[in-house]
């Protein structure tokens, strides 16, 4: 199945065609650093002033009314008006900004705020009321500036660009306009001949999907004096004395701003996707299909009912979706289920993304938007945060309440059938679901005369690859002896799991512990056996550092011949075999609990009647049938225990095995690993849909426990026992 992709806003889908001929530009001709008086280098010079001249054609503009600064980034191009903008008398000025604007332009309130400059707040909705209404003021020494977005990135909203002009009229010619077009430009061209900010700042991954590290500010001809910049890098002097302070700096903006050597094969690849766009047509990029694919997904929203007449979305906007020119192709929404609760969007994003679609949960680095539509006060941001809840992170609902919201934002490349599957598909999973009943339920303790037995232990020697089953096996302080005590990591040292990698679990790792040694089997592969447990002086290992569910990790690497082993499997991607050299520290219990390198626990405990509960919910959702031995697979428990009803084990506190007391910490919350078959390496959008069906938020599914022993010694577990 295709992933869909419906994060435009986030980056651009680049098209292969496209990537062809940035490759085909890179590959042609030999291009040096622009400082070098070379052959190389005055080609890269040439390349560097034609893609100037292209960015203000695309923009219908020209040289003589703006200049363009490059930068990584639209980030960066703020970055320099917030730093470098002259306010002058700041008695006499001011820093307008809207208050749904994106994490980059709000933090320009630093430099106003520094300087001692008033900052005005404003609502979206408001901006143009309150310029309109005001009084025109009178040239004055200070200077005023104001920054909103073109389009706002969390619902595409679009501004209406005649403000520019109200904003010059009502406070004068010291008053300076810098627009964050980022979100607009990815989908329509912004036309500079007819609205005339002084600054403008963009990203070009965000129009094309590349170069990722490439944008520009522009810089009308006439604001330039506003920017004075006081540091020089390589490059933005005419002469510099290092005897002492002594140099001139060049007089063109652009030579002045762009420190050092530019990011110039970025730069031939832009042209290159110019060169693609005027062979391809501009239709490609900017088209008014994805504001026509947000009003049909906004349309269906507001028709989207629960069976007892409560409504299943709750979309967040500023218009109704009848007009292009006030709304892009951007829809950001929450759901409920049939009592009115809100579904955490982690869940709805678990679910989408098994059924291979990407889409972009959170703030979007807009939490003045969140704010505004999620209804936050700042005393509900200091709880959330109190609570754990930080940027980027999956804590979708603090008592009940999101942190965050959906979004959808279409491109070019979208049609109306990969959005109506889309639609269809929260519709069917998720109308007419009640959470609270599944939340709620209070199951029975257990009950004497259960046959309730230990069935399976397996250990996990590798992270992330299959098991190894034993009857009895013995237990340290950080769990089963070997159980996670390896992983295989990347070239940036961090660890490959199948989420990157499903064929991870066609890896079958063997201990053994009387001789010491970890044999790794694969499908038509010969197996590799290493040798642990030697003194220093046997075997020289190389210490090297990793990362577990961000934590730092200490770990030695396993050698060259099972690196080359990985290689014959999985191609040229650098990875290596690892073993943890020093344990890590439970983050949810005191600092006495130690780990291997397992996400969060010592133990996970799996109960084989839960996992039939949800073979009959998959059942009920039509899901493709499979055994039972395969889908506790999926579910990767160290113990795998029967006798129970149904999640009854998530209301235990402790329990007793081999004389071994353990703990119960709480359920697992389950992520998309779950949808790769064990025995193949195939994903699918099962289980996982129906776990949210039959489980609702966070999709609970085993629970995490530890031991509750000081003392290890010889202790072992052993399988029958309870």
């Amino acid at each position: 199945m295709t992933e869909v992709y419906f994060d435009h806003a986030g980056a651009a889908a680049i098209r292969d065609e496209l990537l062809e001929s940035v490759f085909s530009k890179l590959k042609s001709t030999k291009y040096g650093n622009p400082h070098s008086h070379n052959s190389a280098g005055k080609r890269t010079l040439e390349q560097i002033e034609q893609s100037r001249f292209r960015i203000l054609s695309l923009f219908k503009t020209s040289s003589s009314d703006y200049s363009v600064i490059f930068t990584s980034g639209a980030t960066a191009g703020l970055k320099i008006v917030a730093e470098y903008f002259d306010y002058g008398e700041t008695s006499n000025a001011n820093f307008y900004h809207s208050q749904e604007i994106h994490t980059s332009c709000l933090g320009m309130r630093e430099y106003a705020e520094q300087k001692n400059v008033p900052i005005v707040s404003l609502k979206l909705k408001e901006f143009t009321d309150y310029f309109q209404s005001m009084e025109k003021r009178n040239n004055e020494v200070g200077k005023s500036l104001v920054a909103f977005p073109a389009q706002c990135n969390f619902t595409g909203y679009r501004m209406p660009l005649n403000l520019i002009e109200i904003i010059k009229q009502k406070l004068g010619v010291n008053a300076y306009v810098c627009l964050d077009a980022a979100s607009f430009v990815s989908t329509t061209v912004l036309d500079l001949s007819e609205y005339k900010p002084d600054f403008v700042c963009i990203s070009f991954y965000k129009i094309f999907g590349c170069p990722t590290g490439l944008g520009c500010l522009l810089v009308k001809k006439t604001a330039e004096e506003a920017l004075l910049k006081t540091y020089y890098g390589g490059g933005t002097v005419f002469v510099a004395a290092s005897t002492e302070n002594f140099h001139v700096k060049r007089k063109r903006i652009e030579e002045r701003f762009e420190d050092g050597t530019l990011p110039y094969l970025e730069i031939v690849s832009l042209n290159a996707c110019f060169d693609w766009l005027e062979t391809n047509g501009s239709q490609k990029v900017f088209s008014n299909q994805p504001y026509e694919l947000a009003a049909l997904a906004f349309r269906y929203m507001q028709s989207a009912f629960h069976s007892n007449s409560s409504p299943m979305f709750e979309v967040y906007s500023l218009t109704d979706y009848t007009d292009s020119l006030s709304q892009g192709g951007i829809i950001s929404f929450n759901m409920r289920d049939s009592n009115g609760h809100y579904v955490g969007y982690a869940e709805v994003d678990s679910v989408v993304t098994a059924n291979k679609f990407c889409v972009r949960t959170g703030c979007f680095c807009n939490p003045g938007a969140c704010q505004t539509f999620l209804k936050l006060t700042k005393q509900d941001l200091l709880e959330h945060f109190k609570a754990g809840h930080v940027c980027g992170d999956n804590n979708d609902l603090v008592e009940g309440k999101p942190t965050g919201a959906i979004r959808l934002s279409f491109g070019p490349t979208n049609t109306y059938e990969e959005v109506e599957k889309l639609l269809k598909l929260l519709n069917c999973t998720f109308k007419d679901r009640n959470l609270t009943p599944i939340e709620l339920q209070v199951h029975q303790a257990i009950q004497s005369g259960k046959n309730i037995k230990l069935e399976k232990i397996r250990l996990y020697p590798v992270k992330s690859c299959s098991y190894q089953e034993v009857k009895s096996w013995p237990i340290e302080a950080t769990g089963l002896s070997y159980d996670r005590q390896w992983m295989i990591i990347g070239s940036t040292g961090a660890s490959i799991t199948q989420k990157r990698e499903p064929r991870l679990c066609l890896i079958t790792p063997t201990v053994n512990i009387e001789k010491k040694t970890l044999t790794l089997n694969y499908p038509g592969v010969k197996p590799v056996t290493i040798i642990f447990g030697l003194k220093s002086n046997q075997i020289e290992a190389k210490v090297c550092k990793s990362r577990v569910c961000g934590d730092s990790v200490d770990v030695n690497d396993c050698g060259e011949e099972v690196y080359q082993w990985l290689q014959n499997i999985f191609g040229s991607q650098g990875y290596r075999l690892v073993q943890q050299s020093a344990v890590r520290r439970q983050k949810k219990e005191d600092n006495k609990t130690s780990l291997s390198l397992a996400n969060e626990s010592q133990y996970l405990l799996v109960n084989k009647n839960s996992v039939s509960k949800l073979m009959e919910q998959m059942a009920l959702d039509d899901a493709t049938s499979t055994s039972l031995d395969e889908m506790i697979d999926r579910f990767r428990g160290n113990l795998i225990v029967s006798g129970l009803d149904p999640f009854e084990e998530e209301e235990w506190e402790s329990f007793k095995v081999s004389g071994i007391i353990f703990k119960v910490l709480g359920p697992c919350s389950r992520c998309q690993m779950i949808c790769v078959n064990q025995s193949t390496g195939e994903r699918s959008k099962e289980p996982l849909t129906s776990l949210v069906r039959l489980r609702g938020r966070k999709m609970p599914f085993g629970v995490h426990v530890l031991t509750m022993i000081e003392e290890y010694g010889k202790l072992e577990l052993r399988t029958s026992d309870y």
